[in-house]
């Protein structure tokens, strides 16, 4: 329970006086004229403390309409609260008082002729009250949010756009969670971001509450703020971190349509052999085997199976990667001596070179290029020109080609986005 203290008299005597208990009369002066007392005499009936650790409730009684000051000190004055407007009884707060401390008090009420009475005393503020410790720091009770208030902050859900936190708190507070990118920043009263990305509010006093985040940026760390202010206007802060599921998208090339292999002679299929890099990731192809113009193939690894698949780290607010695949065809006679570096793209001035070239022992040509992630997104699907049925059910299409040299061909895949 808080503590009741009575206020001591100007002469430090023990005062204990009871609401309605009158003043004693004044001795009449002669020859003097008087219209009343006021507070030339005793006029503060009753000055009684109500403190906790944090704050104290003046509740304040005299004898005739006044206004108060209270002056609050230790060494020196720790506060100094007014209450204006002339009454008979009012209650006065005081706030940010340091726990387990004794103040020093003055209360001094002026009636409307100016004249003053005052009463002076001493009060001490309560110990913290520590409930169970949480995961999240350690809950206090009876001194609202000008300490630690906040009992439960836990994300339940993070993903990589979104994010729900679940709010739990021993006094009715406005709960706010506000994420930046960057450190808070320590004032003496709390922290602080310079920059709030996100932010999200309760609609009142509350002891529990879910907060629901979204538009947040895939794989970024974020730092957080939760703030608990009472109807006081004490607040409690809470900071941590919470670090966002990367975007990832898998990338399957699945097949690859030969317009051109390249060979002399119309019915002489190609020796051909495909390689293919995604991300800087290398894929080689299955062995040289023949392929002739118009043949469809399924694009297929080192393990013999069908589709090559990435999987590629998306972060950002229009993430690109590259794809590319370079078709080889040779001209000797035997396929056992047709040789191609597994993983191997050709190398020009501005990196993996596009189009392709011809030597004495066969034609080589790159496809690909650079593919941003929104465009393919927003791209409704392969046109019907290309003929090529592809499986339903993915995040976007893509075909691309290389057709202004001897070999010819286009490759065709899908990709899904997901997070972890």
């Amino acid at each position: 329970m808080s503590a009741r203290i009575a206020i001591l008299s100007a002469t430090f005597a023990a005062l204990a006086l009871a609401a309605g208990t009158a003043a004693a009369p004044p001795v009449p002066v002669p020859g003097q004229i008087t219209a009343g007392t006021g507070c030339s005499v005793q006029c503060v009936l009753k000055a009684v403390v109500t403190a906790t650790a944090s704050y104290a409730n003046v509740a304040i009684e005299t004898s005739v309409p006044t206004k108060i000051k209270i002056i609050v000190f230790r060494s020196q004055v720790d506060k100094t609260v007014e209450a204006w407007g002339l009454h008979t009884q009012r209650s006065v707060f005081l706030s940010g008082l340091t726990p387990d401390t004794t103040y020093q008090i003055l209360v001094q009420a002026t009636d409307a002729q100016g004249r003053t009475d005052s009463r002076h005393g001493s009060f001490k503020t309560r110990k913290v009250e520590t409930a169970v410790p949480t995961g999240i720091g350690n809950i206090k009770s009876n001194v609202g949010c000008s300490i630690q208030c906040v009992r439960k902050a836990l994300f339940t859900h993070v993903g990589g756009t979104d994010a729900k936190i679940e709010i739990e708190t021993g006094e009715p507070a406005k709960l706010q969670v506000m994420l930046s990118p960057d450190p808070p920043i320590q004032e003496s009263w709390g922290p602080r971001f310079s920059f709030i990305e996100r932010s999200v509010s309760s609609q009142g006093l509350v002891t529990k509450w879910t907060g629901q985040l979204g538009q947040l940026r895939p794989g970024t760390k974020y730092h957080v703020i939760v703030s608990a202010t009472d109807s006081q206007g004490q607040s409690a802060y809470q900071t941590g971190t919470v670090q966002m599921d990367d975007r990832k998208v898998r990338i399957t090339l699945l097949k690859i349509k030969v317009i051109s292999d390249a060979d002399k002679g119309s019915t002489n299929p190609g020796e051909i052999k495909f390689n293919h890099r995604i991300g800087g990731q290398d894929f080689g192809h299955a062995d040289f085997r023949k392929i002739g113009s118009g043949a469809t193939i399924n694009v297929a690894g080192p393990d013999g199976r069908p589709g090559v698949l990435a999987v590629l780290v998306a972060n950002g607010t229009d993430p690109e990667f590259n794809m590319r695949t370079i078709g080889a065809e040779c001209d000797w006679q035997l396929l056992k001596n047709c040789v191609l570096e597994s993983g191997w793209i050709p190398q020009g001035a501005g990196g993996e070179i596009e189009g392709g070239f011809g030597s004495r022992d066969g034609d080589y040509a790159v496809a690909g290029g650079t593919f941003h992630l929104n465009a393919l997104l927003d791209s409704p699907g392969l046109p019907g020109k290309f003929g090529m049925n592809l499986p339903a059910g993915h995040d976007a299409y893509f075909a691309y080609a290389t057709t202004s040299h001897h070999l010819k061909f286009q490759v065709f895949g899908y990709l899904d986005v997901f997070f972890e």
